[in-house]
């Protein structure tokens, strides 16, 4: 399931994070990253390295103890607080 054919030069901005010890990352974090820079579409990704100083798994935005899981939402409230700001509603 991928967002990838509904993509258009009026998607939203995207923030996105995955880590390559995931399968998922090669097979559809990075395939949905590559065509917004084609559209033009403003897109920022922290893809961790298998070689990260943590083991992070699917599912390691969620477990805080990691120093990557801190800077994922701490990038995520910046973003959020960002949008809300340039917002018009």
């Amino acid at each position: 399931m991928s967002a990838t054919p509904w993509l258009t030069t009026h998607y939203l901005p995207v923030w996105s994070s995955a880590s390559d010890n995931d399968l998922l990352t090669q097979g559809q974090s990075r395939p949905f990253i590559e065509p917004l820079g084609t559209l033009n579409i403003p897109v920022e990704a922290h893809i961790y390295p298998k070689q990260w100083l943590e083991p992070l798994t699917h599912d390691f935005e969620f477990t805080m103890q990691c120093r990557a899981s801190q800077q994922v939402f701490d990038n995520s409230v910046y973003l959020l607080a960002a949008t809300q700001e340039n917002s018009e509603y």
